[in-house]
């Protein structure tokens, strides 16, 4: 069965039921994402994308950290002195959680605050797939 949204003059999105539908809800129940929202300077905006990307992000995959793992720039606001960006980590439940509190984040911060002092700002959110 094909879904599509009834509001548009030309389907522009559709998903099928049972196929999507049922693997999405086999990945992420029970899941979390932990959201780290980064604030880059200008100044090293592009080392510190090539970092996440190049570094950061496939040495969470590589250490089974997360299992899924999103990396946007976030477009909602525009600041003239940088970029704001986010890396979304899906994790299996309170245990991959604790798994990302004890080996991603202090890796996070730690190369963060050696590479980029003072010119980055983040924040880290909690959210819980329903």
């Amino acid at each position: 069965m094909i879904f599509t949204f009834p509001f548009c003059f030309t389907p522009i999105y559709s998903l099928e039921f049972v196929g999507i539908g049922y693997i999405r809800k086999k990945i992420i129940m029970g899941a979390y994402i932990i959201s780290l929202t980064v604030k880059v300077e200008s100044s090293v905006s592009d080392k510190w994308k090539a970092w996440a990307t190049d570094f950061f992000i496939p040495h969470l995959t590589h250490s089974s950290t997360g299992k899924n793992i999103v990396f946007t720039r976030v477009i909602s606001m525009k600041d003239p002195d940088g970029e704001t960006y986010s890396i979304q980590i899906t994790v299996d439940g309170q245990a991959g959680v604790s798994r990302f509190e004890q080996q991603g984040m202090p890796e996070f911060i730690y190369m963060v605050n050696s590479l980029f002092t003072g010119q980055i700002v983040f924040f880290k959110t909690l959210l819980e797939v329903q």
